[in-house]
């Protein structure tokens, strides 16, 4: 057999094997999404019914901080991050050689702790903001600081877990992070109703349910990534030395800023009209918990089917993509 005919041969396996791989990961997404859709679609099913009973029994002014106020500052503190990061980590991980897509891992991580820092020290004017210029007259309860510190170290103990979860959207196995989520889901809600009924806790549901539920969630995703997926334990620390080199390395700086002025955009789009509820609008924090009241409980199809099916369909045609441009192989000559 002659050079030139082995390199055909060879041409034609690989295109093969990487149309297989293609295949695989296309029937593999697909799946994921449509369970992902569907789980989501249960799960604000769930969440109208528990909020129509949690509003019930607690009054429209907890009602209001709680999610006018607290838990936008959660949504707003994760948003960004986790958006920037998943896809920014995905993008440059993904490799056909796994010891390879595990040592960019590796890199990725330390920018993942980067950024966690930065919306630490975030953290502080968001919680100086809506302290000082958050709420209509009325908001201003007694241990209004600590509820909205709470929600911010709840935020912060989601993000930990960041690795874990950015290294299952790179293996596109979408089941552990739905059973967290679907988790941490539940069982906040179960208790934020439980503390409302039972105990009279009103607006202090709110707060220790999202805490509890937090921990809950980075427990979980932490051990199926240490004992599922085999990841070292040291990369849920932070690594100052690996954090400053990651600056300096231009291929991530490169999607990284790309991908940050996408997320700018959808921040703007997704949560500027919560912005000026919250900040702008001088109504009555009763008047507020009803407005959102009806905006979260009801715009189940944009934010649980339309949301989750873009980022697994991201996360497949940036696999395809990467398969496909594999197989542009040199020519004979």
């Amino acid at each position: 057999m002659t050079l030139i005919s082995k390199i055909e041969d060879y041409s034609i396996k690989f295109e093969e094997n990487q149309s297989i791989k293609a295949k695989n990961y296309v029937v593999s997404t697909l799946f994921n999404t449509s369970l992902f859709v569907m789980m989501s679609f249960v799960t604000k099913t769930i969440n109208l019914i528990f909020n129509v009973l949690i509003a019930r029994i607690i009054t429209k002014e907890s009602y209001g901080l709680a999610t006018v106020y607290f838990n936008f500052i959660y949504l707003i503190l994760l948003f960004f991050p986790r958006e920037t990061l998943r896809k920014t980590c995905l993008k440059y991980c993904t490799d056909e050689n796994e010891e390879l897509e595990n040592l960019k891992f590796q890199k990725c991580c330390h920018l993942i702790w980067l950024i966690i820092f930065f919306v630490l020290i975030l953290s502080f004017p968001v919680a100086f903001i809506f302290i000082y210029f958050g709420g209509s007259g009325d908001s201003k309860v007694s241990e209004y600081k600590l509820h909205i510190f709470l929600f911010i170290l709840a935020a912060m103990i989601e993000l930990i877990c960041e690795p874990a979860i950015i290294y299952l959207n790179i293996k596109i196995d979408k089941k552990y992070k739905l059973i967290a989520m679907s988790m941490s889901n539940y069982s906040r809600l179960i208790l934020n109703y439980l503390l409302a009924l039972v105990f009279g806790l009103d607006l202090w549901s709110f707060t220790l349910s999202r805490l509890i539920s937090s921990f809950l969630f980075s427990i979980y995703i932490i051990y199926v990534g240490v004992f599922k997926f085999n990841l070292r334990l040291c990369i849920f620390v932070p690594d100052p030395t690996g954090m400053m080199e990651i600056i300096n390395n231009q291929e991530i700086n490169v999607h990284l800023i790309s991908f940050i002025k996408g997320t700018s955009l959808k921040m703007i789009l997704n949560y500027s009209e919560r912005i000026v509820l919250s900040l702008f609008l001088q109504i009555s924090d009763n008047s507020k918990a009803e407005y959102t009241f009806v905006v979260e409980n009801f715009s189940t199809f944009v934010r649980y089917i339309i949301e989750p099916a873009e980022e697994n369909l991201y996360n497949l045609i940036n696999k395809i993509k990467h398969y496909k441009d594999l197989t542009v192989i040199p020519s004979k000559g």
